[in-house]
């Protein structure tokens, strides 16, 4: 996937991320997500080296959220290859 491409899919579709579940133990909520069509889960990690993740000073999470505010994460996950196509 192009990370260009997602991101227009993000403001052109205007699709809502949903809160799936938080994983205590990683540190990390989890979303999932509409793109091109097809559903996706992908984590935020909340907890970084023992510490509150430098990146969400100032972030609000909610149950439902505009997937163009996430898509920061969303590429995150993309890089890390942590984006996960759900069937």
């Amino acid at each position: 996937m192009d990370k260009n491409e997602i991101k227009k899919d993000l403001y052109k579709s205007k699709v809502f991320a949903t809160f799936a579940y938080y994983d205590g133990d990683a540190g990390k909520l989890y979303y999932n997500i509409e793109l091109f069509g097809e559903p996706y889960m992908f984590p935020i990690s909340v907890i970084d080296e023992n510490k509150l993740a430098d990146d969400l000073r100032g972030a609000k999470f909610a149950a439902e959220i505009k997937g163009s505010d996430l898509n920061r994460w969303i590429i995150k996950a993309l890089d890390a290859n942590d984006l996960m196509k759900l069937s």
